[in-house]
């Protein structure tokens, strides 16, 4: 990254682990094959529409369907499994 007059990084910089970087890259990628104005480097600065934060719900509620559901069913399978194991 680099700050300049185009790249704010008080506004968009990333201070999240890299896979989150990777995350916001692809909802980027799909959001701006739906809508170039939400992502316009120079212009969606503040953009705000209801299809907009439509988007943006989704984008949450996938994620959670496809990554935080199954790892925390995967946990719980394996405490408990563990937990009933050493209870025998």
């Amino acid at each position: 990254y680099v700050n300049s007059t185009s790249n704010d990084l008080q506004y968009w910089g990333l201070d999240y682990p890299p896979l989150t970087a990777y995350h916001s890259w692809l909802c980027g990628y799909i959001a701006n094959k739906i809508n170039p104005d939400w992502v316009n480097l120079n212009a969606s600065r503040g953009f705000e529409s209801s299809e907009h934060k439509l988007f943006m719900r989704c984008t949450v509620l996938v994620a959670d369907v496809l990554i935080y559901f199954p790892a925390i069913y995967l946990f719980c399978s394996l405490f408990y499994q563990k937990h009933s194991q050493i209870s025998q």
